[in-house]
């Protein structure tokens, strides 16, 4: 028998509320280094099963436990490495049938890469089954990872409870483990619980054991079916629960005093998961699912196998209170988590790169799904203005990252779950569903699922399947699908596709999208092309399988079309590439011409489709701002949410550029203008008919609106305000909160925003509580500005650290904050790191602040601040430097196209054209409707 030297470092975390005491014998630690750069696992030895046991204690705030881990050795090794990380390890055993190979208090980690090397002077022997045994202690942080605690109040007490965030690499900071998705393994879980709580984890249990004389009881909970680290969870808790009328398993738990708001997630729930088992033909392999509403939660919700965790926001929806979004929220973030349970957890990622392999697939079915439960809705064609036109703007960055990329540290793990991976990942799917058409992609995705259950895969496992499924339903593509669809996953950005016409003939080329126009990039695509005539439409744009494809080897390519002088033509049905469009300008002007004439003959999503493009191919420099401008011209007769929200998110750029120029007022009428028979339409009374696109149609109209500075507009809101602040009873719709709250408060003084901070404070419904921190960074009041901010590092203040970014992006979306929230963002970079989730939220607050600086001084006053404090910012410092290059293409672009944009608005104004520089009169809402409206 061997003995041999092990260490371990102790992470301890400061308590802002309790100083949390270790148990005392902890280990002397000293330092290890692995002996590369990789911080991957060897594979050397991997897991069969875990018994995982742990105490916590809510009076120390740290728990106690131990881990066994049986593991095979796949090559002879004279060590076996794992993770462990903020633990203090007290002792390791290892054993191979019962006998003893080693034991000893002592560990040896590398703390950077979290590797804990188990070393043997025998060498451990290829094809042998080890047991390990670790003891160990660890701290319930507050940084919402790993295992850590929460809290929630009833009246003056808190309660505590402990809960789990493992994704991406956080299981290790809850128990020693091959914390790596490839190393699925089985799971059994016993929780120690403390009196008046009771435990729950991915498996049921048969019940608690009795009490002992202290009250504790324990949970031993079944093993799970084979699963990989990040998807294990538990929960130590007092919370209540709300079961379903559904066949199985289905219940919603929270903290008492909120369960009953869960209902609609109990509603929704069961017809999303016969729909997933439907659509995969694979039941749910799992005998239970719970849905926790944790109150302190960093991620919007988790797809932990049989226990599925959220923010309250994410799973609690308030009749009466939570707004039309929320509701849309909830549902669709409940579908995203169950879409997991196959796709991610039955069927998961081999590695980190391919994080898009879950999340792309969860995005796209979130909506697919919840479209077949709540119908009218239209939720797939809000795809494509919630997540592909979202995306189109971080992916024309050169900086942008492709789908597939390179992660190795944690530090590069978390930075796989953004935009790209998510909204990239699920439009580039959309796309290959209508390539392939919806039934092949159907049942080539189910090809992909029962292949590979239970089992880790990398892409091309994905296109292997979906071309099996290709030729056997005889789907013409030209291509085999890796051939035409691997660019899209491996090359970062998309291309726009230039449409000429010439002498009656149309032909197409291609180049990569970039927002700025001095950048070029070499890369092509694959691209399906589909395309309506005028004469074609509106049945046309029904069509969405490739006509035609642009190749990457292509110079322009002819096209096959016979189209009459005068007849516009239209590229990429409903949008279903991922890509722009740009026409020459005689094909522009045919398509402005055909929206005034007649713009319901053009799909919905092709409007919004035209107004985001033209306005952001004017951004890159690649089209006139006069003809980008003159295709927004025809939307005052637009009485339609799609293209109206492609619109005004397109005039958020505009708007945010021009905010502090002399011509801001010529923008802003213009865009009131184009708003006035919406406005007239929608008003602020909410109708028993209207549906849930009306509803956010409405909000989104008005919000515009009151904050361009129509007047009608402002009052009504200030005064809904007033009626609300005499008496609470005096309901505001849940839908118009925010908006009224933040207008009074832009137009109203000190005693509105004292008024809504302790709204906020009595509040116990989350969602009531994220309205109202939202608005309260509108105020014009600098010193309140200012209090507000220390609010967000106050840990006293009652803000939850997940909230803390939130009360920052608030001011500086502000135009009056931006200052306010800079100033802040320098003296104390620091403590935004303590509260608002470490250095990659202050680089998030960094890229916020950087977009809305308007000049050279504000830009050169960020990089002189991020230079002089480099190696204070650490990681968040790259992403500083880029958001400042990011602020001078800003700056550069408003200096290049400001004046243009100017002189299109006053011709406009000059030429009496009946859509602009209109004197809105709404007398729609009559004084005897608003005094009804407002008491």
């Amino acid at each position: 028998m061997a003995t041999i030297t092990y260490m371990i470092v102790l992470l301890l975390y400061m308590m802002p509320r309790v100083t949390a005491m270790m148990p005392e014998g902890r280990l002397q630690a000293t330092q290890v280094k692995a002996s590369d750069n990789s911080y991957r696992l060897p594979k050397t030895a991997g897991p069969i099963s875990y018994e995982v046991y742990l105490k916590p204690d809510f009076e120390s705030f740290t728990f106690e436990g131990d881990v066994k881990i049986r593991v095979q050795v796949f090559e002879d090794t004279d060590t076996i490495t794992l993770h462990s990380n903020r633990q203090t390890i007290s002792n390791i055993t290892v054993t191979n049938n019962n006998e003893v190979i080693l034991s000893t208090s002592e560990a040896n980690i590398d703390s950077e890469k979290h590797f804990l090397v188990i070393s043997s002077e025998s060498k451990f022997l290829k094809g042998t089954e080890y047991t390990i045994n670790i003891a160990f202690t660890g701290i319930l942080s507050e940084d919402m990872n790993g295992f850590y605690r929460s809290s929630y109040t009833i009246g003056n007490e808190i309660r505590w409870l402990a809960a789990t965030q493992f994704e991406s690499t956080h299981a290790r900071s809850a128990f020693p483990c091959f914390d790596e998705p490839e190393f699925k393994a089985k799971f059994k879980i016993t929780i120690d619980t403390p009196p008046d709580y009771h435990s729950l984890s991915n498996m049921p249990t048969p019940a608690a054991s009795e009490p002992d004389e202290s009250g504790w009881r324990k949970y031993e909970f079944a093993e799970t079916e084979l699963m990989s680290t990040y998807l294990v969870a538990f929960i130590v808790s007092d919370f209540e629960s709300l079961k379903s009328n559904a066949p199985y398993s289905f219940s919603a738990w929270a903290r008492p005093n909120a369960i009953e708001n869960a209902e609609y997630s109990q509603t929704i729930g069961p017809p999303l998961v016969n729909f997933y088992e439907n659509y995969t033909g694979i039941e749910y392999k799992f005998p239970k699912i719970d849905q926790v509403a944790v109150p302190d939660f960093a991620a919007g919700a988790m797809e932990n196998w049989g226990l599925i965790t959220y923010r309250e926001t994410g799973l609690l929806y308030y009749d009466g209170i939570s707004t039309e979004s929320n509701k849309k929220s909830t549902a669709l973030v409940i579908a995203h988590e169950l879409a997991h349970m196959w796709f991610g957890n039955l069927v998961t990622l081999q590695w980190w790169d391919y994080t898009w392999l879950n999340e792309g697939f969860a995005r796209l079915f979130q909506y697919l799904s919840t479209d077949t439960v709540e119908t009218e809705w239209r939720l797939m064609e809000q795809f494509v203005v919630d997540q592909q036109h979202t995306v189109f703007a971080n992916d024309a960055l050169l900086s942008a990252q492709p789908l597939t990329s390179e992660s190795n540290t944690p530090a590069e793990i978390s930075a796989k779950f953004g935009t790209i991976t998510y909204s990239k990942g699920g439009s580039v799917l959309r796309m290959l569903r209508h390539i392939l058409t919806p039934e092949t992609f159907q049942k080539g995705v189910q090809r992909y699922l029962t292949t590979h259950s239970w089992h880790n895969t990398v892409p091309e496992d994905l296109f292997n399947a979906l071309e099996e499924q290709r030729i056997e339903d005889n789907i013409n593509t030209h291509h085999p699908v890796h051939h035409f669809f691997e660019p899209w996953t491996i090359q970062p950005g998309y291309p726009v596709i230039k449409v000429v016409r010439e002498n009656g003939k149309i032909s197409v080329t291609q180049e990569r999208f970039l927002l700025k126009d001095n950048e070029n990039s070499e890369l092509k695509w694959f691209v399906p092309l589909t395309w309506t005539r005028e004469s074609e439409a509106p049945e046309g744009f029904q069509s969405t399988e490739p006509k035609e494809w642009l190749h990457p080897t292509d110079t322009p390519t002819e096209l096959n079309i016979e189209i009459s002088p005068e007849e516009w033509i239209i590229f990429n049905n409903q949008e279903t590439g991922y890509y722009r469009v740009n026409y020459d300008s005689e094909s522009w002007r045919l398509i402005s011409d055909g929206l005034h004439a007649n713009h319901d003959s053009i799909h919905p999503v092709n409007r919004a489709q035209l107004l985001d493009d033209a306005l952001n191919l004017a951004r890159a420099g690649k089209l006139d701002y006069s003809t980008a401008l003159q295709v927004t011209v025809y939307l005052h007769h637009d009485h339609d949410y799609i293209p109206w929200t492609a619109a005004l998110n397109a005039f958020s750029f505009l708007d945010r550029r021009l905010t502090n120029d002399q011509g801001h007022t010529d923008f802003k009428d213009y865009v009131l203008s184009q708003l006035q028979h919406v406005y007239e339409t929608l008003g602020f009374q909410e109708q028993d008919s209207d549906n849930q696109v009306t509803l956010l149609f409405r909000v989104s109209v008005l919000t515009w609106a009151c904050r361009l500075g129509l007047q009608e507009c402002i009052d009504t809101a200030v005064s809904m305000f007033k009626q609300y602040q005499e008496n609470t009873e005096n309901k505001i719709p849940a839908n118009l909160r925010r908006l009224v709250f933040c207008t009074a408060l832009e137009h109203e003084g000190e005693e509105e925003w004292n008024f809504l901070w302790e709204r906020y404070q009595e509040s116990i419904i989350t969602t009531e509580q994220v309205t109202i921190l939202s608005a309260l960074g509108c105020t014009k009041n600098e010193e309140l500005l200012k209090q507000y901010l220390e609010k967000s590092i106050n840990s006293n203040s009652g803000i939850r650290k997940q909230d803390a970014a939130s009360v920052f992006s608030s001011v500086y979306s502000n135009p009056d904050g931006v200052a306010t929230a800079f100033d802040f963002l320098k003296n104390n970079f620091n403590e935004i790191a303590n509260n608002y989730g470490g250095m990659n939220a202050v680089a998030n607050s960094i890229t916020g602040i950087a977009g809305r600086l308007t000049t050279v001084e504000q830009v050169n006053d960020l990089e002189t601040f991020i230079n002089a404090n480099s190696e204070a910012l650490g990681s968040a410092a790259e992403s500083g430097r880029n958001a400042v290059e990011a602020a001078k293409a800003d700056v550069e672009w408003t200096s290049k196209h400001k004046n243009g944009i100017l002189t299109w608005l006053r011709n406009r104004q000059n030429s009496g054209d009946g859509s602009a520089n209109i004197v809105i009169n709404i007398t729609v809402i009559t004084t005897a409707f608003l005094v009804a409206l407002l008491t």
